[in-house]
């Protein structure tokens, strides 16, 4: 897939941020640290793409607000360059398909398999990052032109 024409797109919750689940987000997201070399990859990949980098984050109305916190806490955006309004929030995992295709990305980052279900056919491009093997055997028919990477650094080194 030619550069040029490429738009990231990258969950939240257990690709950028270690994984947690929303009641710490809740209740301390300082403690909540971010992925390893995530802000990093992002930056290249911000620079790469002229900026065509997203996040796309399924959550409840009262975490968005918190997320941003976060983003804003660690410099995420002064880091990566990445444009506070490429943020994107959905209720339902499967939305985050319906935003893809708005958007026109082409290269999905998440570390949920039932995620990347979704969107089988809208992205052609789809990186299963560090994920869950009890929910990876859950939908491990959905495998099928998923790739599956154990860090950022990986995906660096990857087609988009």
């Amino acid at each position: 897939m030619d550069a040029s024409s490429s738009v990231l797109g990258v969950d939240f919750g257990g690709t950028i941020c270690e994984d947690h689940d929303r009641s710490e987000l809740l209740g301390g997201y300082s403690q909540i640290r971010a992925k390893m070399g995530a802000f990093i990859a992002i930056r290249e990949f911000v620079d790469l793409l002229n900026g065509r980098v997203c996040i796309i984050s399924k959550c409840s109305e009262k975490s968005e607000a918190l997320i941003m916190h976060w983003l804003r806490y660690f410099g995420f955006f002064r880091a990566t360059h990445m444009s506070e309004k490429n943020v994107f929030f959905c209720r339902e995992r499967g939305d985050k398909a319906g935003i893809c295709r708005k958007v026109g990305v082409t290269t999905f980052v998440d570390n949920r398999l039932e995620v990347l279900s979704h969107m089988a056919g809208i992205v052609p491009v789809r990186y299963l990052i560090c994920p869950d093997e009890a929910e990876v055997q859950r939908f491990a028919s959905a495998l099928g032109g998923v790739r599956r990477v154990q860090s950022w650094h990986e995906i660096m080194n990857m087609e988009l």
